[in-house]
């Protein structure tokens, strides 16, 4: 499989000449790729991304789909990689949804360049 990967990149803006880092960006390399997260239990599906604690669909990503990966955490082994990535675009509708990181078009489990999600504890979510 060849990785079609855009990793994190400092770039110089035109106008202001200043440094600025991006998120990276990857897309799948699978069609019908579901986007997932929990209305009913959100906390769940935040700390251990699976099918099961995420069960409600809100994006179908193929391959060619700009995401952008906001960070990876370890979840249901999926095709045998335990990460799942929480990733936004034009795709989700701009909705951070969760995806298996087995579907990333990108050689190894772990994304490059890309922090762990943290847990979440008793907070409310806004």
């Amino acid at each position: 499989m060849v990785a079609t990967v855009a990793h994190a990149q400092e770039s110089v803006g035109v106008a202001t000449g200043k440094s600025e880092v991006r998120e990276p960006h990857y897309t799948v390399w699978a069609y019908g790729v579901n986007g997932r997260d929990s209305v009913a239990d959100w906390k769940r599906c935040e700390n251990f991304p699976s099918v099961g604690a995420c069960p409600d669909i809100f994006a179908t990503i193929n391959r060619g789909d700009d995401l952008i990966v906001m960070c990876q955490r370890p979840g249901e082994i999926v095709g045998g990689n335990p990460y799942w990535v929480k990733v936004f675009g034009a795709v989700t509708g701009w909705r951070a949804v969760w995806v298996a990181s087995h579907f990333i078009d990108y050689p190894d489990d772990v994304l490059p360049n890309v922090p762990r999600c943290d847990f979440v504890g008793d907070s409310t979510r806004d």
